[in-house]
C-alpha cells in the first residue's frame, strides 16, 4: 500500500544510511535486493512472526517446559512493543524537525 515513512513523511528520501545501502544495491547489486527500509520492515516483521510460532510451538512440546515457553513468550510480545515504544520518539523528532529545520510545525 506504500505507507511507509519513507513515501509519505519523505517523499521517498530514507536518510542518508538507506540511501548509500540503496547506492549500493543498485550499482553493485543491479537491485537484487528490495529499499533499504523496506527489506527491514520485512526483516522484523519475519522476526515477529518468527518469535510468535516459536511461542506457540513451546507451549505444544512434551514434556512441557514452561521455561521455554516464558522465554520465547517475552521475545514475542518485546518485539512488538518495541514499535509501540518508537511512535512517541517519533513524533517528537519530527516535532522538533518541524520546528528547527522548516520554520514550523503543520497542524
Amino acid at each position: 500500500n506504500n505507507l511507509y515513512a519513507d513515501a509519505v513523511d519523505f517523499t521517498g528520501h530514507g536518510g542518508g544510511l538507506a540511501d548509500a545501502a540503496d547506492a549500493l544495491n543498485a550499482s553493485q547489486l543491479g537491485q537484487l535486493l528490495p529499499p533499504f527500509n523496506l527489506g527491514g520492515v520485512r526483516v522484523v516483521a519475519l522476526w515477529f512472526v518468527f518469535t510468535g510460532v516459536q511461542t506457540w510451538l513451546s507451549a505444544g512440546q512434551a514434556p512441557k517446559d514452561a521455561s521455554a515457553h516464558r522465554e520465547w513468550a517475552l521475545r514475542h510480545v518485546a518485539s512488538g512493543v518495541w514499535v509501540a515504544a518508537q511512535r512517541p520518539l517519533f513524533a517528537a523528532v519530527r516535532l522538533a524537525q518541524g520546528l528547527f529545520l522548516t520554520g514550523g510545525v503543520a497542524v
